[in-house]
């Protein structure tokens, strides 16, 4: 405790209230071996899901895709959002392309008799009206995150990346490659604060 108290050794803090755990499981009446049925069943456990985000006021952020084997291996598939989301179909499509991507294809050998979707990290995602507009030709403030999740997903974790502001003295790096993140920041300078001393006054003088 002394350490502790000193700042040598961390102290844990424990939550009073354990965070919510946001998954869903389904096992299957006969194996499944194709990659349509995975993406059917994998639709089905996000709608579930749905509903327990829903009611968490909760959005993915990362989820892990469990398919258990009739040989009890398993095979999981670990999917990263730009920012949070609970949309079945959205999820849906992004582990549709995961798929595509696999190298050797599902390792179903004699099928896969269950299923489950489990969410690594969530974040808060209040509920919002999507659109007031009746002729229903406003684009959608949600299709350059779509886009970038479809992008990570067809060509692979980092390689999208977003330019941050970084103090420097030299403009050329004032911006640095980072991930890609959405969320507003607030003003800042891409200077540091400080870069010469205060300037003197100067007065008029009259001739």
């Amino acid at each position: 405790r002394l350490e502790q108290a000193l700042g040598h050794f961390p102290d844990p803090v424990v939550p009073v209230v354990a965070p919510p755990v946001y998954r869903v499981q389904t096992p299957f009446l006969e194996p499944i071996f194709s990659e349509e049925h995975v993406l059917v069943a994998a639709t089905r456990l996000l709608e579930m899901l749905q509903k327990q985000l829903a009611e968490g006021d909760a959005g993915v952020r990362v989820l892990s895709l469990l398919l258990f084997r009739v040989d009890s291996g398993v095979q999981s598939l670990k999917l990263g959002l730009a920012v949070p989301s609970r949309d079945p179909a959205h999820i849906a499509r992004l582990i549709a392309l995961r798929l595509s991507r696999l190298n050797d294809g599902l390792s179903a050998d004699f099928g896969f008799e269950a299923a489950a979707v489990h969410v690594l990290v969530a974040e808060p995602l209040a509920g919002r009206q999507v659109a007031l507009a009746m002729d229903g030709d406003r684009p959608s403030e949600d299709g350059l995150t779509s886009l970038v999740d479809r992008l990570q997903q067809r060509l692979g974790a980092g390689s999208v990346y977003q330019l941050h502001d970084c103090e420097s003295f030299v403009p050329e790096r004032t911006e640095v490659p980072g991930p890609v993140n959405f969320k507003a920041s607030g003003p800042g300078s891409l200077y540091p604060e400080k870069i010469v001393n205060r300037p003197s006054g100067v007065r008029p003088l009259l001739l």
